[in-house]
């Protein structure tokens, strides 16, 4: 879902990932910010919410998501940004560099590096993330051996 952000970048998103359903719980939330193309590439950053729970009905209520900006979301590190590029017939492809991206997880604490694949077309969007520790297994992966595909209705 947009909702208008303007230091957060030129076109921002509202994204919540739902268990079972449209009407089962949330099982992640992120903000997604396109910034301006550069030399072919428009890169994007990921966001996360410090208190997801406080914003459970925004998808219901575009309207409240305006009080998101930079100061109320958690960026990922620098690094993380999602690099996108035309691949022809209307897609755009992105992902996070190899090797690019180290976070630490809040819940664990854990050092990982964070590694993502999007594709983007008219009526669809394709994801992939995963989280590699630092010894090489996996953390997670999102979604479970799977990729996640949304198509606009």
């Amino acid at each position: 879902m947009p909702f208008p952000a303007a230091d957060l970048g030129e076109h921002v998103y509202y994204l919540e990932w739902r268990a079972g359903g449209p009407e089962g719980r949330i099982s992640r939330q992120r903000v997604w910010a396109f910034l301006a193309s550069r030399e072919g590439v428009t890169p994007m950053r990921f966001y996360t919410l410090e208190r997801g729970e406080d914003w459970a009905a925004a998808a219901g209520d575009p309207a409240g998501l305006v009080s998101l900006s930079a100061t109320t979301l958690l960026p990922y590190p620098e690094g993380c940004e999602v690099l996108f590029k035309p691949a022809g017939d209307g897609q755009f492809a992105g992902e996070i560099p190899a090797g690019a991206c180290s976070i630490q997880a809040r819940q664990s604490g854990r050092r990982m590096e964070i590694r993502a694949r999007i594709s983007l077309g008219a009526d669809t969007l394709q994801y992939d993330e995963a989280g590699l520790l630092e010894d090489g297994r996996a953390a997670f992966r999102v979604p479970e051996g799977y990729r996640y595909q949304f198509r606009r209705r």
